[in-house]
């Protein structure tokens, strides 16, 4: 039984890879697509002849090229040379003939050669993983910690077992981690906001249509940013959105969004005003006591006209207006209630900005 199913992951492995490569292309992963199209040449190598020799001079050492290399567009000269290379490598390992293979067999899988007999291709699988996973604790992108588990995979695949069938097995799953990968990145995408790390305004749609019976919304939103901005220059105005996006982060019962801009919202599950109304008082005193400085940190040097007089260190404070509307007042459509606490937002902001006002 236990063949059986190795038998076909065998079949899989070039399917998955397709199936991957095609979801990496479509999001624009280009140093994804680039990667299965190595793991999906071998995959199909398991059942080629010429399978040592395509591995051992093709697959793994252009895997590593890929992965140092800077992501560029899909069908670049560079990324067309490496499509090239790559062709003329198969092209190489179908012409050679069992003797030559042989040959070349104890260069690359030879026990002796490398630690625990890993050999040549599986080092070289195990750098591109190892760049990959450099790429993902750069940007945290789930893409690249996909194709960092797929390279792992065709690392472990690489590894001598007498029998080609755990191999093709080990480089479906790494195809299929990097099918996730790209799913999951796809998500953040769609749904999350990348500057604040909040769920966004699509998430907060899909939130309000599967919530039902006793529900709150609060609407919030930062005083004065637009005059902020133009004072203090866009890299302040970030720094500022991601301190607010984590004071509402930690809202007690409440489940944050970056609405759009510099407005965000906060949706709790049942309305019970008082409750609500604390920890949004709570909250909105956190941000006003929230400090930036400018000038020094992770700020550019702010501009001379950015700072006004008074202001120690360049140091500026932060508030935040809130509107809030539930479903005990209020009719329980989504739609409905963030008109309400948007009404009781400007509400807000028309008596002085820094406060709660409940619709």
């Amino acid at each position: 039984m236990l063949d059986k199913l190795l038998n076909s992951l065998v079949a899989m492995a070039p399917v998955a890879c397709m199936a991957g490569i095609l979801l990496a292309a479509g999001f624009r992963r280009n140093r994804v697509v680039w990667l299965l199209a190595l793991l999906a040449l071998d995959a199909w190598g398991w059942s080629s002849a010429g399978r040592e020799l395509l591995v051992a001079l093709a697959a793994p050492a252009l895997a590593l090229w890929v992965s140092v290399r800077p992501e560029r567009p899909l069908l670049s000269p560079r990324n067309l040379v490496l499509a090239a290379v790559s062709g003329l490598g198969v092209w190489i390992a179908g012409s050679f003939g069992e003797a030559a293979i042989a040959r070349l067999q104890g260069w690359h899988v030879n026990a002796d050669a490398w630690p625990q007999g890993l050999g040549t291709i599986a080092l070289l699988y195990f750098a591109a993983a190892f760049v990959c996973s450099l790429h993902w604790f750069q940007r945290r992108g789930a893409a690249d910690l996909g194709a960092s588990a797929a390279l792992a995979c065709a690392a472990l695949a690489a590894i001598p077992s007498g029998s080609g069938a755990p191999a093709a097995a080990w480089l479906t799953l790494g195809a299929g981690l990097a099918v996730a990968g790209v799913l999951v990145q796809a998500f953040r995408m769609a749904f999350v906001d990348a500057l604040t790390g909040l769920p966004n305004r699509r998430a907060l749609d899909e939130e309000l249509a599967r919530s039902e019976g006793r529900l709150a919304v609060a609407m919030i939103d930062v005083d004065h940013f637009k005059r902020f901005n133009d004072r203090h220059g866009h890299d302040a105005g970030d720094v500022v959105l991601q301190k607010v996006a984590r004071a509402l982060r930690s809202c007690r019962g409440g489940h944050a969004f970056r609405y759009g801009g510099e407005e965000f919202s906060i949706v709790f599950s049942h309305n019970d005003m008082d409750r609500i109304s604390e920890a949004l008082d709570l909250t909105r005193k956190r941000i006003q006591e929230t400090r930036v400085r400018l000038g020094k940190g992770k700020l550019p040097k702010a501009r001379p006209q950015a700072v006004r007089k008074g202001n120690r260190n360049g140091e500026v404070h932060v508030t935040v207006s809130i509107g809030l509307a539930g479903t005990n007042r209020h009719p329980a459509h989504p739609q409905l209630l963030i008109e309400a606490a948007d009404k009781a937002l400007y509400k807000a902001k028309r008596d002085g900005r820094n406060r709660l006002v409940v619709a």
